[in-house]
């Protein structure tokens, strides 16, 4: 699949908050009739988002991890959309902002939400022991615990009863409860003293046919479920359960499966919402009162109520995805229509589902495959995006026949100083910025602060001046960490050569936009450069934007020479460490191909944003002969400059090097780095491809006398948890030797 990049410049935002049911059918239905001009953005606090109709086969163990989850920084890279991994914290309707657990904010022009529900908790419960059923993806975090803490009772906790088993209560009688305490039953039974079922009604599945009602119930008896009618629970403190009639219950574990209540932040938005905090939407899934906000699934209050039901939410999407485009291009509505009355298939813990709809259909192995069949197909459709390359490479082969958004603006066609952004934004967006500060100020006369043409600094005597300089291409669509790891990568050359940097410029190039959408976008990389800036100590004394194609961000640093480390000046008997593992080349090439996990791209982007800085401490600690970072030319390329002309050979043990775990997956898909070949070509040297990988803020390569290996090894793992290891060994080359070898062990 080639790189989907806009075809034209952005004129308006539409942001959708949560990785819900409906908000994955609108990523695919708009990135298959793409809106010239728009930009679309999901923020979501999970990287993977679950569907909640496969749920129960895996908790039972019938469907892996990837079956019954949405990988959603893989599909917002095939429909081209940014995704920003984030918490969402509160929403400013007049300022069309949306504030996130970060330090900036994401602005839209349009919006949509379907974020789901927050469990509904009574005030005096044991949290710690507690598993709410929703959010699903927290439940699921709490539900690998619980099974890790049934592995090891009694021995886990320390208890006064002396029990054979555990006691696990599942709080709610529906669909969910009931299919949930099943599968308990089913897999933990033996394990338990008793497994009980609370339900505040006097019947289960109080909404389905009363034939469903009573051979469910007769199933969960025979299973040995303990099922109690009319007892609302109250209360869960100190390992028991007390009950609206009085009655208490040992429980080591409470999974609740109650009706669930609005996410606590929509209450801060000023946003409609019902009794119980739901957002209120017309038929049209237009919040009341808002015209550009809509919502869908379980966090909306629909004119007819609605059961929060996953059913729900994925016959919204289409709607959803019509009408948000109506908004953005001023066309007529939907109003959703909701089903009278759907097909029901409720699970026992085995493959065997009871079906109905309005009335009792039938049961057994048959319905199992029945829903298996449909489940497999909704997954299937909406992960799908092989047809998108082809559709976009005809929509955008004829610019005029895509629906445009109706926005007056002049791109920006010119060359040399033409080219630059406009000074109101630039200043507009360097006035709202934080103020620089930075324990290096001394050094620094006239910086951003004054808005001069040149930064004037006034070293200390017999200080020595280090510069440095370096630019790339953005290759992940969130600009915030993209303007990270673009920071640390520029001032770790300082790092590498012994010097404490202090001040850096900026040089960055924005897509073409209105003034609007530039100073969003350079506001939110402004940040992201600002944060590492700000933990480092170095002051942003200026720089030069210009408009473009595409992101680009590069940075000229200066330092301070704290101690000199040179590269070439390993010796005989060195060893050779890594802080970092490598892969970031294949890694993100496949990333920007939609071919990457999202498991695999938190790795790489968690290895990327570590700062080097922990080379100064080195350098003071310990004997440090060379020490080199691995950037664009591989391992092997800046393990070959560390060489020089010498007379010296590096021996290689390849199975110790780290390496990410997307990598032989990138490269079995052939998604090597760019550079890689050449590389490879300059050196002259046969070596592996992962030593070839062209590395993006990668880590140090050092060479340190013989012995003293594990005592730094040690140092680095105690300044954070990336795998640093001992990669090699420099000796005493022979005139006709390689300057490399490749050995299996060392």
């Amino acid at each position: 699949m080639k790189k989907m990049t806009p075809a034209a410049p952005v004129y308006k935002d539409l942001v959708l908050i949560g990785g819900g049911h409906a908000h994955i059918q609108v990523l695919k239905i708009l990135a298959m009739n793409p809106i010239k001009h728009l930009r679309i953005t999901l923020i979501s606090d999970v990287l993977y988002a679950p569907y909640s109709g496969m749920l129960p086969g895996y908790l039972a163990g019938h469907y892996t991890f990837e079956d019954v989850h949405f990988d959603l920084p893989l599909i917002c890279a095939k429909a081209n959309v940014r995704f920003i991994h984030s918490a969402v914290i509160n929403i400013d309707t007049l300022q069309q902002s949306i504030a996130i657990n970060r330090p900036h904010s994401i602005a839209y022009d349009v919006l949509s939400i379907n974020v789901g529900c927050s469990p509904d908790l009574p005030e005096n419960i044991d949290i710690k022991h507690t598993l709410p059923m929703k959010p699903i993806s927290a439940f699921l975090d709490k539900w690998s615990e619980l099974l890790n803490f049934m592995a090891t009772f009694p021995d886990q906790e320390k208890r006064e009863a002396k029990t054979t088993g555990a006691n696990i209560a599942v709080v709610g009688g529906g669909a969910a409860g009931l299919e949930v305490a099943m599968i308990l039953q089913r897999k933990l039974g033996q394990k338990c003293s008793s497994i009980n079922l609370f339900q505040s009604a006097d019947r289960l599945l109080p909404t389905h046919p009363k034939i469903t009602q009573n051979k469910l119930a007769k199933r969960a008896s025979q299973m040995g479920l303990n099922i109690y009618l009319n007892e609302k629970v109250t209360s869960y403190h100190d390992h028991v359960i007390t009950t609206s009639s009085g009655k208490q219950f040992a429980c080591d574990r409470a999974i609740w499966a109650t009706q669930a209540s609005a996410p606590s932040w929509i209450a801060k938005t000023g946003l409609p919402t019902d009794s119980k905090g739901f957002i209120k939407v017309k038929r049209e899934l237009q919040v009341e009162g808002h015209p550009i906000i809509f919502a869908a699934g379980d966090c909306i209050a629909f004119p007819t109520p609605l059961a929060k039901s996953g059913v729900y939410a994925v016959r919204q999407g289409k709607v959803l995805a019509n009408n948000l485009r109506s908004a953005l291009l001023g066309a007529k509505r939907q109003k959703h229509k909701p089903q009278k009355n759907f097909l029901s298939l409720i699970t026992a813990g085995e493959p065997v589902a009871y079906a109905s709809k309005r009335v009792y259909l039938g049961s057994g192995h048959l319905w199992w495959l029945v829903k298996d069949y449909i489940d497999r197909k909704f997954m299937q459709k909406w992960q799908d995006y092989s047809q998108i390359t082809q559709n976009m490479d005809r929509k955008f082969a004829n610019q005029d026949s895509l629906n445009a958004l109706d926005v007056s603006f002049t791109e920006n066609d010119c060359g040399g100083c033409g080219s630059k952004m406009d000074p109101q934004t630039l200043f507009s967006v360097l006035s709202s910025l934080e103020s620089p500060k930075s324990n290096s100020t001394s050094l620094i006369e006239v910086g951003l602060k004054e808005r001069d043409d040149a930064m004037v600094t006034k070293p200390l005597h017999g200080q020595q001046i280090t510069e440095s300089v370096d630019m790339f291409r953005s290759f992940i669509s969130d600009p915030y960490l993209f303007g990270k790891i673009a920071t640390l990568h520029a001032i770790s050359d300082l790092y590498a050569i012994g010097s404490k940097p202090f001040s850096a410029q900026a040089l960055i190039q924005l897509p073409d936009a209105p003034p609007t959408i530039l100073a969003r976008d350079l506001k939110i990389l402004l940040q992201g450069i600002g944060s590492v800036l700000k933990e480092e100590g170095i002051e942003l004394t200026g720089g030069h934007t210009t408009v473009g194609s595409e992101l680009q961000a590069g940075f000229a640093v200066m330092g301070v020479l704290s101690q000199l480390s040179i590269k070439t000046t390993c010796q005989d008997g060195d060893e050779l460490l890594l802080t970092k593992p490598l892969g970031t080349g294949a890694c993100l090439r496949a990333h920007m191909q939609g071919d990457l996990s999202a498991r695999d791209l938190e790795e790489i982007l968690s290895g990327m944003l570590g700062s080097n800085g922990i080379a100064l401490d080195l350098l003071e600690e310990f004997q440090i002969h060379a020490m080199t970072d691995i950037s664009g030319f591989g391992l092997a390329g800046h393990l070959f400059e560390m060489l020089g002309a010498s007379s010296l050979q590096a021996v290689i043990d390849l199975p110790s090097i780290p390496i990410y775990c997307g990598y032989h997956d990138a490269i079995k898909n052939r998604h090597m780095g760019t550079l890689a070949s050449a590389t490879g070509m300059h050196i002259k040297a046969s070596v592996p491809n992962i030593m070839l990988d062209p590395q993006t803020s990668g880590g140090l390569l050092i060479a340190v006398p013989k012995g003293e290996a594990q005592k730094i090894l040690d140092r680095i793992r105690s300044k954070s948890s990336i795998p640093a290891a001992r990669i090699g060994a420099i000796r005493a080359r022979a005139s006709t030797a390689p300057p490399m070898v490749i050995e299996s062990t060392v």
